[in-house]
């Protein structure tokens, strides 16, 4: 995942109906404005969840230009956005994570408490999916790099984060709803997932 106008398209199924959960990855951006890390959407207008850098998500269900570097986490329309309080730098590899349930969103920065927002940022169960991805919103592509993407259908803790981040997940573990790393060398265009 090189960043020039990549997307990995994932079951419209993916992160659906997650009463807690972590997203994590590994990212370096050229940009830190509007870059879209995980998505799930009907048509590009209801989000039904979307984990971001430098862009909020409307009540709408739309991209909305936001603090440069913040991440931003939206479970359903109509919902306000979680914020991290402080944000990543372009250019260098950072990891994210944001860990969520019914009363709060948690956000990581290097493995490190970066914020928290309360309320119920539960992913709600809708099949009426469009589509699910990484690394693009509607059309509109990552401006970096994106590695060791994963999501699981448990709030882990920051011990447990910074230990994924410093030893990948095999693929195995319990919770793990999906681990794509993007190490796959055939060229073949397909993002395998772990």
């Amino acid at each position: 995942f090189d960043g020039n106008n990549d997307i990995v398209t994932l079951p419209s199924s993916t992160a659906n109906n997650l009463s807690s959960g972590t997203i994590m990855a590994w990212v370096k951006l050229d940009e830190i404005t509007g870059e879209s890390i995980f998505v799930r959407q009907h048509n590009g207008v209801n989000t039904y969840a979307r984990f971001s850098v430098g862009s909020s998500t409307l009540s709408s269900g739309h991209a909305s230009p936001a603090i440069p570097g913040r991440l931003y986490f939206h479970n359903f329309n109509g919902n306000p956005n979680a914020i991290s309080t402080i944000g990543i730098s372009a250019g260098v590899y950072e990891h994210i994570a944001v860990s969520f349930n019914s009363s709060s969103a948690t956000f990581y920065i290097n493995g490190q408490f970066a914020g928290v927002t309360y309320g119920n940022y539960s992913i709600p169960n809708d099949n009426n999916i469009s589509y699910a991805s990484i690394g693009a919103s509607h059309g509109e592509f990552t401006n970096g790099i994106i590695d060791e993407f994963s999501i699981w259908n448990s709030t882990l803790s920051q011990q447990e984060i910074l230990n994924y981040m410093n030893c990948p997940p095999t693929g195995t573990e319990p919770g793990l709803v999906g681990y794509w790393n993007f190490e796959d060398n055939s060229n073949s265009n397909i993002a395998v997932d772990e």
